[in-house]
């Protein structure tokens, strides 16, 4: 059969991947890649486990997804957790509030531009570190510099007062909250604007770790929304 030869059954799964729209073309690919995310996520929490050891058995009051086609350094990792765990409660009880910064290295609008697909072993395991921790609910809140992409890829955030959106909705200006909003989070830690957002809850056995989370959140929305009327 000649190379350049394609098949019936060929055409017509090019002309199906070319209807479909960014985001069914991420469930698409999670269909397939569903195992290969469980075995992503059981070497997550492996290395989250050691992780925490070498912290000092400190576990986390709330993890905060940092979803970027950038990677922090660990000095602004931590910089990062210590500034939003001023605005959190000891919720584990163990004297300490701690927050844990997930980081998950991916240009999701890049993936959106290429119709969902990734480049590399590397971008794919941060895919999949994503969807792993919106299955389980690891993060509530997320940090980001581009929310757009964020929900287009997931539809995972809801409006700021906790409202859920309607399913295709993307006007992540009113579910994001621009760092610059909260001055008490003091000056961003890098270039360029950066936007907290929290996700929704769908499933029961969450609610309780997701509650921690939108505590969290909602203590940053009034912090914020102090500082305005403090201004005025």
């Amino acid at each position: 059969m000649p190379r350049d030869y394609e098949t019936e059954t060929e055409r017509v799964r090019r002309q199906l991947h070319e209807t479909l729209t960014p985001r069914q073309k991420l469930a698409n690919w999670w269909d397939y890649h569903r195992k290969h995310v469980f075995i992503a996520l059981a070497a997550l929490l492996i290395a989250l486990y050691f992780a925490a050891q070498n912290r000092g058995n400190l576990p986390a009051d709330y993890t905060v997804g940092w979803v970027s086609g950038r990677e922090l350094d660990a000095r602004t990792v931590e910089d990062i957790a210590e500034r939003l765990a001023r605005f959190g409660s000891d919720e584990n009880g163990d004297g300490i509030v701690h927050v844990d910064l997930h980081q998950m290295i991916i240009d999701l609008g890049a993936v959106i531009e290429r119709g969902g697909g990734t480049e590399g072993q590397k971008e794919q395991g941060n895919l999949m570190a994503l969807e792993a921790d919106l299955s389980i609910c690891q993060s509530v809140v997320f940090l980001t510099d581009d929310p757009a992409s964020l929900q287009a890829c997931t539809g995972a955030l809801v409006y700021r007062d906790g409202g859920m959106p309607e399913a295709g909705a993307n006007d992540w200006e009113n579910m994001a909250l621009a760092w610059s909003d909260c001055p008490r989070l003091g000056a961003s830690p890098v270039e360029g604007e950066l936007y907290l957002a929290c996700r929704g809850c769908w499933q029961e056995d969450q609610q309780a770790r997701w509650s921690e989370g939108w505590r969290l959140w909602k203590t940053i929305q009034s912090e914020a929304t102090t500082e305005e009327k403090d201004d005025k």
